[in-house]
């Protein structure tokens, strides 16, 4: 091999060296080449290394987590991320040029460069106590356990943004995070534990608003947010006409009263509230949760497009012309059921007072019936209609009967059938009494022009 052919390949070594002859000429203080200055990626922890070369270019991820050097070379570049965590740092040099994240979790940094360009910041657990003016930051920025106070104007965050347990009191107005089009519905504002009293106008969150066990009391009208966790806030009104384009989780608040017209485009979760009544004209277009609370009632008007769950309250009925396009969960209260009702998912009435059900009852999924006094079936039941299988007697959803009187009418039916002179097994000598009790139960249903998939009995 030629001079020139050997060196290209010492170079191209190094570039790929983590522990070997670079990492021992840096821990030494040996001069490096040009070549060697720059270098595909390098990874010094916990190393005894005091110092780096100015200089220096990584194309890639340059660690130095746990290492005892406590500056960093002006003219310094990273291509990939930068790890400074544990080390005794306590600034950064002005014209420093870090491509992917700048960790400084658990060290003595303050305070950040002007014209810092990075995209994210790791500083969990540092000492750092503000963030320049205009920073943006393309991904996530974590700042939760610092002792930070307050944010910079025009802050603009493209991932996340975590404040837990800081003492931040207030944002500044039309914040926006996580609405860089990779993290929109994954980012989220995490202002759990903080002091923080209000919201600014303005703010949108393109994932999560957490804001458990902070003393937040209202929302501004125009909040943006996938969700917003409220869960154990003292928040008790929401603003009047509220229209809200994500989900709501208010369950365990104080809040007792919804206002009219509300518009939740999403979830809203209302267990264990004071809640005694829902609003005129309430829309809710996924899942309403109100388990352990006080309703009483529904109205007529109500529109929710995905599950209700009810459970654990003391309503007795539902409106006339109710249509569920979830699950519905009804409370053990419940003693009868509309006409008219139309369940898309799967209708759980187990552990009910109910005993009877309504001719040309749809149930999309699943019908629920254990433990229940229910004695007859009703004409035109349907039951898995809204699922994309074909039905016959394997696939299908199915009907549970479990542990009701209906059910053991169909058993003392079975037992009369399987013990008649000749009688011979559909499908096996093994077959059970419940086997035969199903098929019974499947003629009388389709004699009445009803359908169902696997029965339970």
């Amino acid at each position: 091999m030629n001079p020139s052919s050997l060196r290209i390949s010492l170079v191209s070594l190094l570039n790929e060296i983590t522990p070997g002859q670079l990492k021992n000429k840096l821990i030494k203080g040996v001069p490096l080449t040009p070549e060697e200055l720059n270098v595909r990626k390098l990874d010094l922890r916990n190393t005894d290394i005091t110092s780096l070369p100015p200089g220096l270019r990584v194309k890639g991820n340059l660690d130095l987590e746990g290492t005892k050097i406590t500056t960093l070379p002006d003219d310094l570049e990273v291509g990939g991320n930068l790890d400074l965590e544990g080390t005794k740092i306590t600034t950064l040099p002005n014209d420093l040029k870090v491509g992917g994240f700048l960790v400084i979790n658990k060290t003595e940094i303050t305070t950040l460069p002007n014209d810092l360009g990075v995209s994210g910041i790791n500083a969990i657990g540092s000492k750092l106590t503000s963030l320049p003016d205009n920073l943006e930051v393309d991904s996530h920025l974590y700042l939760s356990d610092t002792p930070i106070t307050s944010l910079p104007k025009n802050l603009k965050v493209g991932g996340s943004l975590y404040l837990k347990n800081t003492k931040i009191t207030s944002l500044p107005d039309n914040l926006e995070v996580g609405l860089d089009p990779a993290y929109i519905g994954y980012a989220d504002l995490d202002l759990r534990g903080t002091p923080i009293t209000s919201l600014p106008k303005g703010l949108k969150v393109g994932g999560n608003l957490k804001l458990q066990d902070t003393k937040i009391a209202s929302l501004p009208d125009d909040v943006e947010a996938q969700i917003i966790w409220m869960r154990g806030t003292p928040i008790t009104s929401l603003p009047d006409n509220f229209t809200f384009n994500g989900s709501l989780d208010l369950s365990e608040t104080g809040i007792t009263k919804l206002p009219d017209n509300l518009k939740v485009s999403g979830h809203l979760w209302l267990d264990d509230t004071k809640i005694a009544s829902l609003p005129n004209n309430l829309k809710v277009g996924k899942d309403l949760r109100l388990t352990n609370t006080p309703i009483t009632s529904l109205p007529d008007d109500l529109e929710v497009g995905g599950g209700f769950d009810l459970r654990d309250t003391e309503l007795t009925s539902l409106p006339a012309g109710f249509k569920v396009k979830g699950n519905l969960i009804v409370p053990k209260a419940t003693t009868s059921l509309p006409a008219d009702l139309t369940v898309r998912g799967s209708l759980k009435l187990g552990g009910t007072a109910i005993t009877s059900l309504p001719d040309d009852l749809k149930v999309g999924d699943t019908l629920d019936l254990r433990d229940t006094g229910i004695v007859s079936i009703p004409n035109r039941l349907r039951v898995g209609y809204a699922r994309p299988v074909q039905y016959n007697e394997q696939l299908g959803y199915h009907l549970d009967l479990r542990d009701t009187p209906l059910a053991k009418q169909y058993r003392k039916q079975a037992k009369i059938v399987r013990s008649a002179p000749g009688y011979v097994p559909k499908f096996s000598n093994s077959e059970s009494d419940g086997d035969v009790a199903g098929r019974l139960l499947r003629r009388d249903i389709e004699s009445k022009g009803g359908k169902v998939g696997r029965i339970f009995i």
